[in-house]
């Protein structure tokens, strides 16, 4: 039968839901070829019911309940796909029982706020798969990578390969899938792990791993854990997968000390690297070469993000230094942002332009920042030649974290450099456009069509929300504060196809205007 574009059952399902809405309680899936239970939730009513529910969204509309389900020797046990599902309140999945699956128990894509209690997971390649999901929870159950009765119908057929075949309880994105909402990844709390020591020197089996985003981004998958028991503590996590992309920044908080041998207080997994080693004391921490992570007890990180604009061709890095030791210190070069080039640069330069780099008004530059708590940090911008330097405004998100006190408490501040004589008489930077779009937002440098066939910028298209930008510098701001500043600007509106000029009259037409978004610590106004 061919598809007609408009439907996704393509695959085989022994159930197959499309309203959350609904009572699941008691039932088998076995033996299916694709998903054993495939929850497939759209934002709006599919069929000839869609004209009775034009605003309900089956993504997020609450699950009804759902207790005592098996799923066994399907390809996956419990799929959410591919939409996901989205609910603003917690739903749990009750006392589910998941074996013998050939690829997972729980493949969970784009979802949030899902719990699954008093649950069995054996023998399945990946017991639970939180794929771009956010604050998911695995409570009062149990995951066992293979079972001895696997293991003894193995030996009794000398299928020593299956052995080395890589098996995982649970997998976790390196990232969340939405930062605006999200605290986290994933909570385990009360689960017990077993059978993923398979005695294979390959293999990278493990209770836990995180998963790379694709493509690689910065680590903020936070996720946490306590009361957990491992029959291998050494196989209780692997970062190998993330190491090999990259990955050096990972951090999972253990909230009881569940994965040493003594101690009751905050510890912490983290990658192997001078990244996340650099203020933590050794002494208190283990290496687990096999699985690419150390181990630290009484260690709690905490994370930030600080955003800055994204004009600043310096490029600057973060140099973070321990106050109390200024020899202890790490530089942080990652930055999110990339600059989307419009214009060819040799070109511009052999013509005698300015080089023209479009940034996004919304764009920013961002670092991530994780540090353990323990101590108290300065942070510095410094330049490419080594030079202290400031990118005209940091702002610091300060994010979701597990430890006693964050860095929020005081423990981190900047160092600005300090004003030169004068630098401030000018608010804006590059305001003739004579250096191209440097400093700027949101324009093209448009060359020769300037005042006295000077440099302008260009907004391109026809759309009421465009606009240039630019961020000023914090320093000045607060040193000019209470002085007067008056703002020229000349402006041309002209048709894009012909060239035309056109007269802007503010009691006829929308006229040019400026405006001001002031940044504050809950948002901007």
């Amino acid at each position: 039968i061919e598809n007609n574009g408009n439907e996704t059952d393509n695959l085989a399902a022994t159930f197959w839901f499309t309203n959350p809405d609904t009572h699941i309680e008691g039932n088998v899936a076995a033996g299916s070829a694709s998903s054993g239970f495939w929850f497939e939730f759209r934002d709006d009513v599919r069929g000839v019911l869609a004209v009775n529910y034009p605003y309900l969204s089956p993504r997020s509309n609450p699950m009804g309940y759902t207790a005592d389900n098996v799923a066994h020797s399907n390809l996956m046990g419990f799929r959410f796909y591919p939409h996901g599902y989205l609910p603003d309140e917690i739903n749990t999945f009750n006392n589910y029982r998941s074996f013998r699956n050939r690829v997972t128990g729980v493949f969970a894509h784009r979802c949030r706020n899902m719990n699954f209690t008093n649950s069995l997971f054996a023998d399945n390649r990946k017991g639970i798969d939180f794929d771009d999901a956010d604050d998911m929870a695995v409570i009062n159950s149990k995951i066992i990578g293979i079972s001895q009765p696997i293991v003894d119908l193995v030996d009794s057929q000398k299928f020593v390969n299956f052995m080395c075949q890589d098996t995982f309880g649970v997998e976790i994105h390196s990232a969340r899938d939405n930062r605006g909402l999200a605290k986290g990844v994933a909570y385990l709390d009360n689960v017990n792990f077993s059978g993923f020591d398979t005695k294979c020197s390959k293999g990278q089996s493990a209770a836990m791993r995180v998963q790379p985003k694709d493509p690689p981004t910065l680590f903020d998958g936070y996720s946490s854990f306590k009361s957990v028991t491992f029959e291998n503590k050494a196989s209780g996590f692997s970062l190998c997968f993330a190491a090999e992309e990259g990955y050096d920044d990972i951090f999972i908080t253990d909230l009881d000390t569940s994965l040493g041998s003594e101690g009751s207080g905050i510890s912490s997994v983290i990658s192997q690297s001078n990244f996340m080693r650099a203020f933590v004391d050794s002494s208190k921490c283990a290496s687990v070469t096999q699985h690419c992570y150390d181990y630290c007890t009484n260690t709690c990180f905490a994370a930030l993000v600080i955003t800055f604009d994204p004009t600043d061709r310096s490029n600057p890095y973060l140099r973070v230094c321990n106050a109390a030791d200024s020899s202890e210190c790490l530089s942080i070069y990652e930055s999110t942002y990339d600059y989307t080039n419009d214009y060819d640069a040799n070109a511009n330069a052999n013509a005698g332009e300015a080089y023209d780099e479009y940034v996004e008004v919304n764009d920013r530059s961002r670092i991530y920042v994780n540090l353990p708590v323990q101590k108290n940090y300065r942070a510095t911008f410094i330049t490419a030649d080594g030079q202290q330097t400031w990118p005209g405004f940091a702002k610091v998100q300060y994010e979701p974290h597990d430890c006693d006190s964050g860095l929020d408490d005081g423990s981190f501040e900047f160092v600005q450099p300090e004003l030169s004589e004068g630098e401030c008489n000018s608010l804006v930077r590059n305001g003739f456009g004579e250096e191209g779009t440097n400093h700027w937002v949101g324009a093209h440098a448009d060359p020769k069509n300037g005042a006295n066939n000077g440099m302008s910028l260009l907004i391109e298209g026809r759309r009421e929300d465009g606009s240039i930008g630019q961020f000023l510098d914090s320093r000045c701001m607060k040193a000019m504060e209470g002085r007067s500043f008056e703002i020229r600007a000349l402006v041309k509106v002209s048709n894009p196809q012909t060239g035309a000029t056109r007269q802007c009259r503010p009691d006829v037409r929308k006229c040019p205007t400026i405006g001001f978004t002031i940044g504050t610590a809950t948002g901007t106004k």
